[in-house]
């Protein structure tokens, strides 16, 4: 299937990033250059994505040892690696899942192996995903398995240009990790912010307000959600910590909450709220 071109732009002198693709699900690839290796942050849903910011990377002159973390197991964050011959990161439990999702492609022939990896409704959630986006889920099988490990973080020294892994989980996946390019204050979310993925998309009312609170102690300049078509920056973390704050107050009154009592409680302010409320909908538990 023919890809189309990524767009792919500066954040500073070591910081860029590609534009998202809503068509196929593609999330924001991005690399941080130091004067001896490059990162980049996650591998796409497919190869040639990939392929491309390699090749503008290179077409720069960037350092040729290219490290690549993944922010957690999903398709749309892996499956690029199919093309991928260097060193990968990733955190031990997107590891463990990665490698019984390749044993699986490899040996079984029945899709009700994929509720090893949870509930039947978030299994069959996440199948129907895989087909909206014409992806076969036997691709894990294809892929090479990341060869560096960590638990809790992980620093880098990229040659006079520092970066932080740190595992914060969230409702979208246990094993999700945002990725800190310290020197130039950006951070990569993956999908951490996120609603869990399976039947019934929500977020619960501890980690929210918990990854939250972390995030914006981060106190950085730019954040980049993996689906997002432009970055965010710590006002935007900070209406939402407010907005999440109007909700537990809210629900500790013993409101029912939606949308429809979100409004009328006057919680939804502007635009920015409102564009979190869209990512939060209507359930929260």
């Amino acid at each position: 299937m023919m890809q189309d071109k990524i767009k792919i732009e500066k954040l500073s002198d070591q910081v860029f990033y590609s534009h998202t693709n809503h068509k196929c699900d593609q999330p924001i690839l991005g690399a941080i250059v130091g004067s001896s290796a490059v990162l980049m942050v996650d591998a796409g849903g497919h190869e040639e994505y990939l392929r491309q910011f390699l090749n503008f990377l290179k077409e720069r002159n960037a350092p040729e040892n290219v490290l690549l973390v993944l922010t957690h197991w999903h398709w749309d964050h892996v499956f690029g690696l199919a093309g991928y011959g260097n060193q990968i990161i990733a955190h031990s439990l997107t590891f463990a899942r990665l490698n019984l999702l390749k044993q699986m492609a490899l040996n079984s022939t029945d899709e009700k192996c994929w509720e090893k990896l949870g509930s039947q409704e978030e299994a069959h959630s996440y199948l129907l995903d895989l087909a909206r986006c014409h992806v076969a889920w036997r691709d894990y099988g294809h892929i090479p398995l990341p060869d560096v490990l960590f638990d809790d973080s992980l620093e880098i020294d990229l040659g006079g240009v520092r970066c932080r892994i740190e595992r914060v989980g969230g409702d979208h996946s246990e094993d999700s990790c945002v990725v800190r390019a310290l020197d130039s204050e950006v951070v990569f979310l993956g999908d951490a912010l996120y609603r869990s993925w399976g039947a019934e998309k929500r977020y619960s009312r501890k980690r929210l307000p918990d990854l939250i609170k972390r995030l914006v102690a981060y106190n950085a300049g730019t954040y980049l959600l993996a689906h997002e078509p432009t970055p965010l920056n710590l006002d935007h973390l900070l209406h939402w910590q407010n907005v999440v704050q109007k909700i537990k107050a809210l629900d500790a009154e013993g409101g029912n909450v939606n949308f429809e009592t979100l409004r009328k409680s006057n919680i939804i302010e502007n635009a920015t709220e409102q564009f979190f409320l869209e990512l939060m909908g209507p359930i929260y538990d």
